[in-house]
């Protein structure tokens, strides 16, 4: 195996526009031959280290350090000569997930079919899903909920305070919080601080107040009580917030509160 370093990256450092730190301080050495895996949760940083390697982030994300192809810094290649290296000398083979589903079929019956494969002719058989869900966003509840009760299979819900709207740190007619996830989010925070949701937002956090606890431990507490769901998934940045969730956790709401919360958060796009 070569000595010499295929690929080295040196101090990669990537901020998003609006000062939003994404990947800090990523240094490691690839020769031929080697493979390297990236593991983390949604959100760590995976994509934009990726992105951040050919220069297809953004415009205006702040990118430092050395991406040094063969001993040449990518970050500082002319237009020219970084089109000739894409795609040729470097490459990204894109998730592209969709690509593998038929979108004609409901995911309900390709998880029931994939089980039923599985358990005919013995294979390894899926045992959870892992989709967005909230109390914002409860749409999975149409049909791969019930799918994945019929035959067993577990969720794990991500997103679960809708990308820090369930927080209660953002205000209706208010700025938004500096160095918040929605603050540079651009579409996607207009999807998500609509009037609507504020108003449901309000709804909650009577509902959570009434009974002690914020409008987070409502959120994770809520998934936390379904049968359904056997973890949730939820990201920190700092010591005090994993413990607030765990908190939030604890939090089990009887029948009669979560009937409530479905009352409060019924949306015609779930009938």
């Amino acid at each position: 195996m070569s000595e010499t370093p295929l690929l080295s990256v040196r101090d990669l450092q990537v901020t998003y526009p609006g000062d939003v730190p994404a990947v800090r301080g990523v240094s490691f050495d690839l020769r031929a031959g080697e493979t390297l895996g990236l593991a983390g949760e949604s959100g760590c940083g995976k994509s934009t280290l990726a992105g951040a390697l050919l220069r297809l982030l953004p415009r205006g994300t702040k990118v430092t350090g050395e991406v040094l192809l063969d001993g040449e810094d990518v970050l500082a290649m002319r237009p020219g000569r970084l089109r000739a290296v894409r795609w040729t000398e470097l490459s990204i083979v894109f998730q592209g997930a969709l690509h593998t589903l038929n979108p004609v079929r409901r995911v309900g019956w390709q998880i029931a079919e994939a089980v039923w494969i599985s358990r005919t002719h013995g294979y390894a058989s899926y045992i959870s899903a892992q989709n967005q869900y909230n109390l914002l966003d409860r749409r999975i509840e149409r049909e791969l909920v019930p799918a994945c009760s019929a035959y067993g299979l577990s969720v794990l819900p991500y997103f679960p305070l809708a990308s820090g709207f369930l927080s209660g740190k953002y205000r209706s007619g208010q700025a938004l919080p500096e160095g918040t996830r929605l603050a540079s989010a651009g579409p996607m925070a207009e999807r998500v601080l609509t009037e609507g949701n504020f108003e449901l937002l309000t709804k909650l956090e009577g509902f959570a107040q009434a009974r002690g606890h914020s409008v987070l431990e409502l959120a994770i507490g809520w998934l936390a009580s379904q049968p359904h769901v056997a973890s949730v998934i939820a990201g920190a940045t700092r010591p005090e917030q994993v413990e607030q969730n765990v908190r939030a956790g604890q939090w089990r709401l009887t029948a009669d509160e979560l009937a409530e919360v479905d009352t409060i958060t019924r949306r015609e796009e779930r009938r």
